[in-house]
């Protein structure tokens, strides 16, 4: 994970909502959702692993329709960015998102309200007890 963090394009990024002044809920999504240039998505609970394949009781969905992909990129985005990213490619809004997991992370150390729910993690330190904080 260190060495993805390296990339300029790469982020760990997590959700929360404003639990008050300062203070933030977590919040846990058991969901994989993976976007492919706003052709094909998939989106379920399945983890890539033999349990989730052979003994859980676990379920993707994958959709190879543009308009349709393209329209969950659009309403995910807005659920986590709180803002429309509808008129962006999926680059451009991808760039957004991270952009903007960036500068909430900055603002959630400041004990400023973050705009929308993404926040980037520090990879450094993810796994390693509380939410993992971007340094």
């Amino acid at each position: 994970m260190a060495s993805l963090d390296r990339h300029p394009g790469f982020s760990l990024v997590a959700i929360a909502a404003t639990a008050g002044p300062g203070d933030y809920r977590e919040i846990y999504v058991h969901a994989k959702v993976a976007l492919v240039d706003d052709a094909w998505a998939t989106i379920g609970s399945t983890n890539t692993a033999d349990r989730s394949f052979q003994r859980d009781t676990e379920l993707n969905a994958s959709i190879w329709h543009g308009d349709v992909v393209r329209r969950l990129r659009r309403e995910l985005f807005h659920e986590h960015l709180g803002c429309d990213t509808g008129a962006l490619d999926d680059v451009s809004a991808l760039r957004r998102f991270h952009e903007q997991a960036r500068d909430n992370a900055w603002r959630r150390l400041a004990g400023e309200p973050l705009e929308g729910l993404a926040y980037r993690l520090d990879v450094a330190l993810y796994g390693l007890g509380p939410p993992a904080r971007f340094t």
